[in-house]
């Protein structure tokens, strides 16, 4: 598959103008001269035939053809694990939201899988570019660990869900020796938070950490945190901190005050994704029971 960035064609107004500039600049030429005076990367009109007025002419015909934007067919972020290439099987869930655009941004993807039965339920999966020139294609799943999600119930507290989404991790609130400020201080070692402000709170308080409740793992059994085994949130936490620090895209505000969560990049007047430093990891969390092995490995 090529870059998904080289796939788009989009012909509007601006390129039927220079559709026109074209014809009625070869008007009178003869063919040899017509076509090799065409750029290789040109946008190519085809059935149109130009008359004596080749500028009402185009018009005219360009107003019936479709000039709707043509893009490639993108399946969603793919991955191989145990030897076979595990992809969304619909366009519902975020794995299959997530673009290309935004993935070349990272170096690692954290997906969680919140769900409570399928393939891979309750499980972290580091991902790592398969082709690092080419996010498009198919990730590396490098390490795949039980976890412990949201319970998804109303309690005294809150109503204890994992927000599923696509997130930034964020870029200073990694914290070896947190406490929870809402749980009366239960201890969450290795805290790693989720980049999921508003306009009125720095932080939402979801975070990979580590638990003592390790036979639960592998079951919603958490308060909306990803839950670790020690071990295992202690290889998180340094290894993020020690080699994915870089500059990140910085996510759109919704019009509710939050992050969006389709991982939409927010762009400056020039155009250009806004950046700052953060950790080059991008977290995908959501109920994936719909993960198929695909027939084109």
């Amino acid at each position: 598959m090529t870059n998904l960035n080289s796939n788009w064609v989009r012909v509007g107004r601006r390129a039927a103008m220079a559709c026109l500039i074209a014809a009625t600049s070869a008007v009178g030429l003869p063919a040899a001269a017509q076509q090799s005076s065409q750029p290789l990367d040109a946008v190519q009109v085809a059935d149109l035939q130009l008359g004596g007025n080749a500028i009402q002419d185009l018009f005219s015909q360009l107003g019936s053809k479709d000039m709707s934007p043509v893009e490639a067919y993108y399946p969603g972020l793919s991955f191989v694990a145990d030897g076979k290439r595990i992809e969304p099987s619909n366009r519902t869930g975020f794995l299959a939201k997530v673009t290309p655009e935004l993935l070349r941004h990272y170096e690692l993807v954290l997906f969680v899988n919140k769900s409570n039965s399928g393939p891979f339920a309750q499980r972290l999966i580091w991902l790592k570019p398969g082709d690092p020139d080419d996010h498009s294609k198919p990730w590396e799943a490098t390490k795949i660990w039980k976890v412990s999600t949201g319970r998804e119930r109303r309690e005294k507290e809150a109503f204890t869900t994992t927000p599923p989404g696509i997130f930034n991790l964020h870029p200073t609130r990694q914290i070896k020796d947190y406490r929870s400020r809402l749980y009366k201080g239960a201890a969450m070692p290795y805290a790693v938070f989720l980049d999921y402000r508003t306009l009125t709170r720095k932080g939402y308080g979801i975070a990979f950490h580590a638990t003592g409740a390790t036979g639960r793992l592998g079951s919603r059994a958490s308060g909306g945190c990803i839950r670790l085994r020690m071990k295992n949130a202690r290889d998180l936490f340094t290894t993020l901190r020690a080699d994915y620090r870089g500059r990140v895209p910085v996510m759109e505000m919704a019009a509710n005050g939050k992050w969006n969560l389709d991982g939409r990049m927010a762009y400056d007047e020039r155009g250009l994704p806004i950046m700052v430093n953060g950790l080059k990891a991008l977290v995908i969390i959501e109920e994936s029971e719909n993960l198929v092995a695909s027939t084109n490995n």
